[in-house]
């Protein structure tokens, strides 16, 4: 899979990730809590795939604030 489609597809499941959270704190709520929610929207989706996707997430977080950081 290519690196833009591999992107497309955890954006979706980051979309389905804060539409199962429903504005709850991430810190408050148990991620396999979510799944059924997260599988209902991207139903071929997996546990690994989600694991990654949140990695992804992490990871395109700490970019922003760094690149937010070094703005100021």
């Amino acid at each position: 899979m290519s690196t833009s489609k591999l992107h497309h597809r955890f954006e979706q499941i980051e979309l389905a990730y804060v539409a199962a959270l429903a504005g709850r704190d991430p810190a408050s709520v148990n991620v396999r809590d979510l799944l059924p929610a997260m599988f209902a929207a991207v139903p071929d989706t997996s546990v690994e795939e989600i694991v990654a996707m949140l990695r992804w997430s992490a990871r395109k977080d700490l970019r922003e604030a760094d690149k937010l950081e070094r703005s100021r």
